[in-house]
């Protein structure tokens, strides 16, 4: 089966994996066909496993590896399309469009629990399967509302977060 997996908080806070070294570490683990986006861990690859069975071994090596506490976040190839093709806010030039990954359905009740709060001429959020949907001003992603719930530290272990164009590359 074909998977994306999300690695969370990589080459930012000296947390270093080079996306060559991050393959290999794949590879030893038995994936295949691994492709990595970017330098910030979005990963698609193959494997008979199920995600339950290859998100314990796979943050385990990495830990290991690169010696910091490894979060992944892993779902069917299937699921980031419908994903992308569900993303709700029309596209403009002046905005970002991210999905906020989540590890549990009740991690998206609490984030959509913001949205009354927020000031939607500047920004707006969705709910999705597994995911939040948010679209905010290309120059404001790290100083409105809802960034800053984001950037709370209970949100760390629980949620990653892509731009909409870089998942689209994925697929």
């Amino acid at each position: 089966m074909k998977y994306a997996m999300f690695l969370r908080g990589i080459n930012v806070g000296g947390v270093k994996v080079p996306m060559a070294d991050l393959r290999e570490c794949l590879s030893e683990l038995g994936l295949a066909s691994i492709k990595t986006y970017l330098q910030t861990g979005n990963v698609i690859f193959d494997s008979s496993k199920t995600a339950g069975e290859i998100k314990p071994l796979i943050e385990k090596a990495l830990s290991d590896r690169f010696g910091y506490t490894a979060f992944v976040l892993i779902f069917p190839a299937t699921i980031l399309k419908k994903v992308i093709n569900h993303y709700p806010f029309a596209p403009t030039e002046h905005e970002h469009r991210y999905v906020i990954f989540c590890v549990r359905k009740s991690v998206i009740d609490e984030l959509i629990s913001y949205q009354y709060k927020l000031d939607h001429t500047l920004e707006a959020i969705a709910p999705g399967d597994a995911v939040v949907y948010w679209k905010v001003p290309k120059d404001r992603s790290t100083d409105t509302p809802f960034s800053k719930v984001l950037a709370k530290p209970k949100y760390k272990e629980t949620t990653t977060n892509r731009n909409l164009n870089t998942l689209e590359k994925m697929v």
